[in-house]
């Protein structure tokens, strides 16, 4: 048996040790909040966080590479909820990393890690490119983050500088032309 059908047979324990371990990336009380239920308007962090690692682990335990939208939307799912909290860009994409650590603990379960060495590597490797394609992510949602935050202080110091008479259209007014002197 191949070494990614052996994690296969144990996707569902891998899925919910990682995601145990992404919510271990946040405050205690916040984890322990994202461990409860599965309602999507009380908790959508937890849901949607569930529904990435599910996704992502399908993708990563496949011998082949999966649709590319299909994985990027997973990652775009995990990886902008974490683009708007406060994590360094290290802390949002290294969860991608803990999958690495989770199932090599399983590899005693599952078969002698030096009978499969070379496919672990395989799957680590594979591992490293999708947390490259999340680094792209992650950047792209810093990016509209902001440039929205941007948008958001131009249009209140507009409205600052209305409010006070002081826009570009008065202030020309006010000026007197310089051919006049």
């Amino acid at each position: 048996m191949s070494f990614l059908a052996l994690l296969r047979s144990d996707r569902e324990g891998i899925a919910i040790a990682w995601r145990d371990a992404i919510y271990s990336t946040y405050p205690f009380d916040t984890a322990g909040f994202l461990r409860k239920g599965q309602d999507e308007f009380k908790n959508p962090v937890g849901v949607r966080t569930d529904a990435a690692v599910q996704a992502l682990v399908k993708h990563l335990l496949e011998e082949t590479v999966l649709d590319d939208v299909a994985l990027d939307a997973a990652l775009d799912e995990l990886v902008r909820i974490r683009a708007v909290q406060d994590f360094t860009p290290g802390k949002a994409i290294g969860a991608l990393f803990l999958i690495k650590g989770i199932v090599r603990q399983r590899l005693p379960k599952l078969g002698k890690l030096k009978d499969h060495a070379e496919a672990v590597l395989r799957f680590e490797s594979k591992v490293d490119s999708v947390a490259l394609r999340a680094f792209d992510i992650y950047v792209k949602c810093r990016t509209q983050l902001y440039e929205m935050r941007l948008k958001e202080i131009k249009n209140r110091h507009a409205m600052l500088f209305r409010h006070a008479g002081l826009t570009a259209d008065a202030a020309a007014e006010e000026t007197p032309d310089s051919d006049q002197q």
